[in-house]
């Protein structure tokens, strides 16, 4: 592309971000030809007992705990296709996000998320809320 920057050798992807000068004065990256690494995504939610938390979410979702104990813990997708999911240590547990999980079979998922602590709430079809074992609620879809 045309006034692009180069691609860094090697050939792997980069982006190329604008910066600011000394003067605090935005400058495009074609000014500045530096490859920064592509920021990564986690999200962050509040739990009472964040490993447990990651016991439950990791296999549901084919993911790994990476480190944890009774104030933080973290889920990794070893493929890198998923965010980083972080539990940390807070009083008041589900309040954060709600999770929606793409499902092949619902009642194969809704058997397996009930395996691991969860509480069906309700079904219909193409679809079941669930809680997690904090009381969080998510959602399973087809």
């Amino acid at each position: 592309m045309p006034g692009s920057p180069p691609a860094p050798e090697g050939g792997e992807s980069a982006c190329y971000l604008p910066f600011a000068d000394e003067d605090g004065r935005i400058r495009a990256a074609s000014d500045r030809r530096r490859a920064v690494a592509r920021p990564s995504l986690s999200l962050r939610f509040p739990a009472r007992h964040p490993l447990t938390l990651a016991r439950f979410w990791a296999p549901l979702l084919a993911c790994v705990v990476e480190g944890g104990d009774a104030e933080f813990a973290s889920v990794v997708d070893p493929s890198g296709a998923l965010p980083r999911l972080l539990f940390v240590c807070e009083n008041q547990p589900g309040t954060g996000i709600e999770l929606e999980v793409g499902v092949d079979d619902l009642d194969a998922a809704i058997e397996r998320c009930q395996a691991l602590g969860a509480r069906l709430i309700e079904q219909e079809e193409g679809g079941a809320r669930l809680i997690d074992p904090e009381g969080t609620p998510f959602s399973l879809r087809v």
